[in-house]
């Protein structure tokens, strides 16, 4: 759901839905930005090929609030308070999650409509586009699709709110507004706590569509999808995937190409769909419905063990040819030129011979990973999009302290090597993946699609003199030479570019033998103080540590 695309308009007046079933003085440590690579944002068993409709099942935990409003106490909550009453979060990941399709009923009509707060209406776009800068193409896309066909209606520019009232209704095209949790604060709440939950970057678009009208062509994407119905109703057909978990979006398909529904339904205001990528999908607007208006959040696009594997496996291959002779043997003479040549035996052994290379190769490329999540994710709910910075007085002698935010700071143990490595390798792949960028285009309607940075040769030297100063200043405390602790966080990421291009990764290294202390201080009861005196680590080390998290705006010292 990341491009303009369009669907034929529904003529079956079919409600069947799938159900919960189928269907300061600073530190010497530096603070240096990490360069790292949008991987946007962003799984599904083939679905069943029945229209057949089974009865919800009551939700496992009884103590997920039913009520339909959503619960921001914490990650697992929000996802559970918006599958709720149809199904658990467990049950969701065991039964639904990259399987099948599953709709939440929220009964329709006005006791429903505020069941996702005040996520965005077709009021909230206007009042935006008079406040903001919103472009065509960029921020918001404008199309229809009428006798099979996608057409795009975008203008050049700025968006004003006269010419997109005249788009929506003299011309019936459907609104397709990217990103808007960096605009409205509601869906930043959301997204944010998805992200903390999934790991994995979580994107938004809205549509709008007036009534008897649809925009987009039947199609598939690479990412989960959850769809929040905001405003009236919108007719639904899904399909079964003809790639099962697809890494790539489908492009528009054509009525031919996708036979029949497998589902057919209509979400009422408050209803919630959920699919797994894959899933073949269009929606338009009942004709006896003014408009409609929804959110599609997504997830978990390129986060297979397939995309974890391509970043390990070259570093396990150069493992295996390092340490092993076989892998560095001459091809036979003559085997280029001679097809005949029976070599898939060799083959076969030395790809088995390959797991014993492994090593921390994969942790490795899970750091990666992680790293760009990090840098590309939204940063903490702060309602008024307050600045980050220190927090309470700054640390002297023994004091009381507290980490703030644990779920937005990662610690990880990483060699000197593998730091230096990593920096190569998100410029190797930058270069690698942007030829798909531009065959993907524009953002659409499930899927979001994010820009690679640009290779940047004078920071990568920059990095490496970081590196090797603090190297130094490592040896002259004594401490490990061969790593650090490197300490991760997205506190300071801009809200206004999620999604919209690449980020950096804010991070601080530290001696090794600061690990255990930084845990300390991460898994300390969310909330509570915990006195300085018991990290462990000696008195001077302590006091550097409270240093560099307190001027990051990571750590908060009681004024006690």
């Amino acid at each position: 759901m990341g491009r303009t695309r369009g669907s034929k308009r529904a003529t079956s007046s079919s409600r069947n839905a799938p159900s919960n079933v189928s269907p300061p003085k600073r530190s010497k440590h530096t603070t240096k930005p990490e360069k790292s690579k949008t991987i946007a944002n962003t799984t599904g068993r083939r679905a069943e090929s029945t229209t057949q409709v089974e009865t919800p099942t009551a939700p496992e935990d009884h103590s997920t609030n039913c009520s339909g409003k959503l619960d921001f106490s914490s990650p697992e909550r929000l996802l559970a308070s918006m599958l709720a009453p149809a199904a658990s979060l467990s049950s969701f990941f065991e039964e639904q999650w990259e399987q099948k399709p599953l709709v939440v009923r929220r009964g329709g009509g006005e006791a429903s409509a505020g069941s996702y707060g005040a996520c965005f209406s077709k009021d909230g776009l206007l009042s935006l586009l008079a406040k903001h800068d919103i472009q065509f193409g960029l921020d918001i896309n404008v199309c229809r699709y009428v006798k099979s066909k996608r057409e795009n209606l975008n203008g050049s520019g700025r968006a004003t709110t006269a010419k997109i009232k005249n788009l929506f209704d003299k011309k019936q095209a459907t609104l397709q507004f990217h990103q808007p949790q960096r605009f409205q604060d509601e869906l930043w709440r959301i997204c944010e706590l998805l992200e903390s939950h999934f790991h994995s970057l979580v994107g938004a678009n809205v549509y709008m569509t007036p009534g008897g009208s649809q925009g987009l062509a039947p199609h598939y994407d690479e990412v989960e999808v959850f769809i929040l119905q905001l405003e009236g109703r919108k007719h639904w057909r899904l399909y079964a995937p003809p790639t099962e978990l697809p890494r790539d979006y489908s492009g528009d398909l054509t009525q031919d190409d996708i036979g029949h529904p497998t589902h057919d339904f209509v979400l009422e205001t408050g209803d919630l769909l959920y699919f797994p990528r894959g899933t073949v999908h269009q929606a338009d607007t009942p004709s006896n419905c003014q408009h409609s208006t929804h959110v599609t959040i997504s997830t978990y696009q390129r986060s297979s063990y397939g995309d974890l594997l391509t970043l390990a496996l070259p570093k396990i291959l150069n493992s295996a040819i390092n340490g092993n002779v076989d892998f560095r043997k001459g091809l036979h003479v003559g085997q280029l030129s001679n097809n005949r040549v029976d070599d898939k035996p060799t083959f076969q052994s030395l790809l088995g011979q390959l797991s014993n290379h492994v090593g921390d190769h994969i942790e490795g490329a899970k750091y990666q990973m992680l790293r760009d999540f990090v840098a590309n994710r939204l940063p903490p709910y702060r309602p008024g999009d307050l600045e980050t910075g220190p927090v309470g007085p700054m640390p002297t002698g023994n004091c009381r302290v507290r980490l703030i935010y644990a779920s937005h700071t990662f610690v990880h143990k990483v060699s000197k090597h593998e730091d230096e490595d990593g920096e190569n390798d998100d410029e190797d792949d930058e270069d690698d993946e942007d030829d798909e960028d531009d065959e993907d285009g524009e953002d659409g309607e499930d899927g979001e699609d994010g820009e690679d940075g640009e290779d940047d040769e004078d920071d990568k030297d920059d990095e490496d003199d970081d590196i090797a100063t603090n190297a130094d200043s490592l040896n002259q405390d004594g401490h490990n030479l061969t790593g650090f602790v490197v300490v991760q966080h997205s506190v300071a990421n801009s809200r206004t570019n999620h999604m919209m291009g690449s980020g950096e990764t804010k991070a601080l290294r530290f001696p090794t033998g600061y690990y255990q202390a930084i845990n300390q201080l991460k898994s300390h009861s969310e909330g509570d103080w915990l006195e300085s005196s018991q990290l462990c680590l000696p008195e001077d080390d302590i006091r550097d540590l409270l240093m560099s998290l307190w001027a990051e705006g990571l750590l908060e010292i009681s004024k006690d």
